[in-house]
């Protein structure tokens, strides 16, 4: 776990994936004055959102096969929240 903060000017954005099991290792690259900076993030798990109820979730994850089934760590309700509120222009 990071203790402190790190300042720099972020440059690009990448990941590899790695080991047994495979786990994503996100790579930041930057600059801080004159020295080049890379930052390596482990332990991080990708996620996504998903509008759906919860037996809408359970019918695709129980009817899928393969990967899908294979990725899945956990699933978890969350509250969808607006935070910025954009009016659509006429």
């Amino acid at each position: 776990m990071l203790s402190k903060n790190i300042v720099f000017i972020l440059l690009d954005a990448d990941y590899t994936v790695n080991g047994t099991p495979q786990l994503p290792i996100i790579h930041l690259w930057g600059r801080k004055g004159r020295k080049r900076v890379e930052i390596q993030v482990e332990g991080f798990l990708p996620y996504f959102y998903v509008e759906a109820n919860k037996k809408q979730v359970q019918e695709v994850i129980e009817g899928s096969i393969g990967l899908l089934k294979e990725w899945i760590i956990q699933t978890k309700p969350c509250i969808k929240k607006t935070y910025f509120q954009t009016q659509k222009k006429s």
